[in-house]
């Protein structure tokens, strides 16, 4: 391993062999930027007191990379050599290629980017143009963002700030908020113990044990939720928003697509254009209010029986059914339901 001299007002041009790394005391730094143009980052937590950069392949051969300490923060910069340019390219479209079975002869793709060791207590902020990112095991916060890659990030204490605009994006076993933007792709978020707030373009949502609240939203992409604590709203424009929470707050929204969503304790509001609302208490609510409409599309509302409900429901052209007593008073939650052209029912919890 090769160790790189530091200063405060370090400025150094990193040309390493494959095999090399350097190595910064991590005393005086806050944190790791890292800009690059490379195909790769995975940056992962370390107890040790240095933080070590390695370079991966044949990154010194395609980029001018250089590091040094900005503001408190060991910056990196990785631009493609324009000299290598069309080399790089090429590489890389003969590869795609042959992955798609257009050569019969593989073509190696260039291997290239960082693989970054982070003591714990800094900060982290991540962009690629065209590659994947891989965070693991860090405790600060977080930012990453690649244009056409995808991004994996476990295992963070602190906040997590994350944008894929073509790949997928993953997130799992955070202590901390997150948020998430996706594009094409598919971004999930799995046993996060803050907020979750989470929008896509064309792609898909999904949610599983978020400690906190959460706040989804889909262009044209369906919204799948497995476990909800705090409150939750959830708007789709073309697709479906189904799932389990135990939100006592819930709110969802979709133009072109159903809800379901099981395990609810308290007020929800769910509207939907072509589609259908179902809706499923998981306990008697103690007070507060659920509303469900569907301009085309059924409507069913299932509550334990020893539920106290105050119902109004309606529709234009479908039937009408409630298996409970309205009741009045304190203590009552009340129920608004109205369909266009679909049925309403009123329905006890079936064991």
């Amino acid at each position: 391993m090769r160790t790189t001299a530091f200063s405060l007002c370090l400025l150094a041009a990193v040309a390493a062999p494959a095999a090399a790394a350097d190595s910064f005391p991590a005393a005086g730094l806050a944190g790791l930027r890292l800009d690059s143009e490379a195909a790769f980052a995975g940056i992962y937590g370390s107890t040790l007191p240095v933080i070590l950069v390695e370079q991966l392949g044949d990154n010194a051969e395609f980029f001018s990379v250089r590091m040094e300490a900005v503001k408190g923060r060991l910056e990196i910069k990785a631009a493609l050599k324009p000299e290598k340019k069309k080399e790089y390219e090429e590489r890389l479209r003969r590869h795609n290629s042959f992955l798609l079975g257009l050569f019969s002869k593989d073509s190696k793709a260039p291997e290239t980017g960082f693989r970054i060791q982070l003591p714990g207590g800094r900060d982290a902020e991540v962009t690629l143009r065209d590659g994947n990112i891989e965070i693991s095991g860090l405790r600060g916060k977080v930012a990453a963002r690649s244009d056409t890659g995808s991004i994996s990030i476990s295992r963070v204490t602190g906040a997590v700030e994350a944008a894929a605009r073509t790949g997928k994006l993953e997130v799992s076993d955070i202590e901390g908020p997150v948020a998430l933007e996706g594009g094409t792709s598919s971004v999930s978020a799995e046993r996060v113990a803050g907020d979750a707030r989470v929008k896509t373009g064309t792609g898909s949502i999904g949610v599983k044990a978020i400690g906190g609240g959460a706040d989804l939203a889909a262009n044209t992409g369906s919204i799948r939720i497995d476990g909800v604590s705090g409150p939750l709203k959830a708007v789709s424009g073309t697709g479906s928003i189904k799932g389990e929470t135990a939100s006592a707050k819930v709110e969802a929204r979709t133009n072109t697509g159903s809800i379901a969503l099981s395990g609810l304790t308290g007020g929800a509001a769910a509207d939907c254009g072509t589609g259908s609302v179902t809706l499923a208490w998981d306990k008697a609510p103690a007070g507060g209010a659920a509303e469900a409409s569907a301009d085309t599309g059924s409507i069913s509302l299932s509550f334990p029986s020893d539920a106290r409900l105050r119902a109004d429901l309606s529709s234009g052209t479908g039937s009408v059914r409630s298996e409970f007593e309205n009741f009045q008073g304190e203590g009552v939650f009340k129920v608004t339901a109205k369909a266009g052209t679909g049925s309403v029912k009123l329905v006890k919890t079936r064991n």
